[in-house]
């Protein structure tokens, strides 16, 4: 046998003179073999040591050897057990087999061919564990190197979708550029969204759908009229109210020609929809709208409030807001989150150290503390952007001498 050490074998059996020729050709195979003449003295001996082969009859006093072949495979799974039995009983011999048994003989058997076929069972058995050794090992590795794979893939990914909401972040407020030149309403919109979705448990794919709607739920008013654009909704005509009303439907139009931006659709075509029924452009209410298009229904109205009323990060009138608009325009549920996230961002921003330095102290790695716009008014970074080597010289290049608003120094 290819065995660093000689294997141990224990057999059991009431006859002795059985007994004694079993276990003389067990050690002619090689095997160190004790015996036991019943099943309770072979339990005390299976307690004692593990072996590697146990032989035990069926038919015995005091403990039946089927009991002791359960309770052997229950407490030592690695030992191989051989019955050797005068009794033929089929469904007995099928379970033990199915519990794990290695091979049933019948008595009369030649005890030495018997050993013999006890050694060549062992060696299988350790050839088909070594087998399933090396498998494991196989598998193991395999589960290690698709690890790795994942993890470099989910840093690419990672790359790439920031690379992706960046784009997105950039149109975003190049279009807004066309109209209102409010900066980064919709960088705004974002965050607070992000904020609140997460709150509500929105998570992976569905919350960048999130961040991306937020980015693009204006796009649809790209082509309204400027008039219609740069003032309030509140305070637009009938007439105009009705061209206003056009632009989550127009938006989807153009966001329809984009492929891969079905999971966006629903979340634009329904952000302007009101809790209870009175928005637009469908008019649908409560559960009808997605929690993800709740959630920006209140992140654009909030900053649009705000923004119109000159009252950005003002967190005591974001909190009259909330209260006056819940349960109208807003999800209550989603108000209650939004408040919460409110008064997280508050303490942060009390939190933050804020500096201002003239331009020409601008560097890499700092993060802008307000919208940045050239002399004429023209929007040129958002709040909030960390600069990069490429950005600090050309913004110097426009704003040279004005003094800058950036988190740290």
């Amino acid at each position: 046998m290819q065995q660093k050490t000689q294997p141990w074998a224990l057999v059991i059996d009431d006859d002795p003179a059985l007994l004694a020729l079993v276990a003389r050709a067990m050690r002619g195979e090689g095997f160190v073999c004790e015996t036991a003449e019943d099943g309770e003295v072979a339990t005390k001996k299976l307690s004692a040591r593990r072996y590697d082969v146990v032989v035990v009859d069926l038919r015995m006093p005091k403990l039946h050897g089927h009991a002791v072949a359960v309770e052997l495979l229950k407490s030592s799974p690695g030992t191989m057990i051989v019955v050797l039995t005068g009794l033929i009983e089929p469904k007995l011999a099928r379970d033990l087999i199915a519990r794990g048994v290695e091979d049933i003989v019948f008595k009369p058997t030649d005890p030495f061919v018997f050993a013999a076929k006890a050694k060549a069972l062992l060696q299988r058995c350790h050839d088909r564990k070594e087998r399933e050794e090396e498998k494991e090992g196989e598998i193991a590795r395999a589960r290690a190197d698709s690890e790795e794979t994942v993890g470099r893939l989910s840093e690419h990914e990672t790359e790439i979708e920031e690379s992706y909401t960046g784009s997105v972040r950039m149109l975003a407020s190049l279009i807004e550029q066309m109209g209102r030149m409010q900066g980064s309403h919709a960088v705004r919109v974002e965050e607070t969204a992000e904020g609140v979705a997460v709150l509500a448990g929105i998570e992976g794919s569905e919350l960048r759908n999130v961040k991306v709607a937020s980015l693009l739920h204006d796009i649809g008013q790209f082509g309204l009229p400027d008039p219609v654009r740069s003032r309030p909704p509140w305070e637009l005509s009938p007439e105009e109210r009705k061209t206003y009303e056009k632009y989550p439907t127009i938006g989807v139009v153009l966001l329809s020609e984009v492929c891969g931006s079905k999971p966006l659709i629903e979340i634009v075509e329904s952000h302007a929809e009101n809790f209870d029924g009175t928005g637009f452009p469908h008019r649908k209410r409560g559960s009808e709208v997605s929690l993800a298009a709740r959630v920006l229904r209140l992140a654009d109205g909030l900053d649009t409030y705000l923004l119109f009323t000159n009252q950005i990060e003002h967190w005591e009138a974001a909190r009259r807001h909330l209260a006056r608009m819940r349960g109208s325009a807003y999800d209550p549920e989603v108000a209650e989150l939004a408040l919460a996230y409110l008064a997280e961002r508050e303490a942060r921003t009390r939190e933050e150290r804020i500096a201002t330095v003239p331009a020409e102290k601008l560097r890499a790695g700092l993060v802008l503390a307000q919208d940045l716009y050239d002399e004429s008014g023209i929007f040129l970074a958002r709040k909030g952007v960390r600069l990069t080597e490429e950005m600090v010289p050309r913004l110097l290049s426009v704003v040279p001498g004005s003094r800058i608003r950036v988190y740290g120094s």
